[in-house]
């Protein structure tokens, strides 16, 4: 009875309902349900949640997020080049006034 998906994609539906041993106007009975039930388990799928680290890596992942990584690095540069020499200029305007001690 085991079988990849493949394999059913090749045969006909007459074929697959033979082969799964279901009635195609009653479907299943309780006891071949309660049985499949026992034997493979319920039919879900598990999900597992992605680490943190993951997801953040994630987001600069594709070229967007290169840009906007991109973007900040520029924005940083130029905020600490920018801040220095405002701060330079700052002190050496008021130290020709005389009002910088």
């Amino acid at each position: 009875m085991t079988k990849t998906t493949d394999g059913y994609l090749e045969q006909s539906s007459e074929e697959t309902l033979k082969t799964l041993q279901v009635n195609i106007d009653q479907g299943l009975s309780t006891e071949a349900a309660a049985n499949r039930l026992k034997q493979y388990g319920p039919n879900t799928i598990s999900e597992k949640e992605d680490p943190l680290w993951h997801r953040i890596f994630r987001r600069f992942w594709d070229p967007i997020g290169w840009t906007y990584a991109l973007y900040m690095w520029l924005y940083a540069l130029i905020w600490f080049v920018f801040n220095d020499v405002i701060k330079m200029l700052t002190y050496r305007f008021l130290r020709k006034r005389g009002e910088y001690i």
